[in-house]
């Protein structure tokens, strides 16, 4: 049975999440969360592998613009010789610089100004000299413990990484770097 959008948005969530499949032979469907977020998704194959691919979120994405996108995604694959994957998520070329700056021009003014001189400071000091100049999709972890080893052994974890779960984590490879 073919989805509609009246359809799709009538779907509510259950107690395990689920996929509604599309039916129009371009293996699109729909996953619905048990939190009742819904999102976009299609499968292809590469290989003989079967991967997914999720395409956004609905109602952000509408059927008809997910029918469009996996269409579009299939044949630039079928043309050029690729995946859905290359046109729907293509590569990052960007530095780790412009996606810094980016997210600090983008946060700041909701931060306090103390706030806002701290994470400035930590980027100018230890991030971007590290990173700076490097494209986002070559950074290694080797790279990321390499950056965090100084701020990790001083003890001066930027505000941003609140996440106990991730302090331990820090505090375990503390241990490890101080050996």
């Amino acid at each position: 049975m073919k989805l509609n959008d009246r359809q799709v948005a009538a779907l509510k969530p259950e107690e395990k999440r689920y996929m509604r499949c599309v039916d129009d032979g371009l293996g699109l469907y729909i996953e619905v969360m048990v939190s009742g977020t819904k999102y976009w998704r299609m499968r292809y194959r590469k290989g003989k592998k079967e991967e997914k691919l999720t395409l956004g979120k609905y109602p952000i994405l509408s059927l008809a613009d997910a029918r469009d996108m996996c269409i579009e995604a299939r044949r630039h694959a079928t043309h050029n010789g690729g995946t859905p994957r290359d046109i729907v998520c293509p590569p990052v070329s960007a530095t780790f610089w412009e996606l810094a700056e980016k997210w600090y021009t983008q946060n700041a003014g909701a931060w306090s100004k103390s706030h806002t001189t701290d994470v400035r400071h930590k980027l100018d000091t230890y991030l971007l000299p590290q990173l700076g100049d490097k494209p986002i999709a070559s950074i290694t972890v080797q790279d990321l413990i390499g950056t965090f080893r100084p701020m990790i052994l001083q003890d001066i974890l930027p505000q941003w990484i609140k996440p106990v779960s991730l302090r331990d984590r820090f505090s375990n490879l503390r241990s490890r770097l101080e050996k």
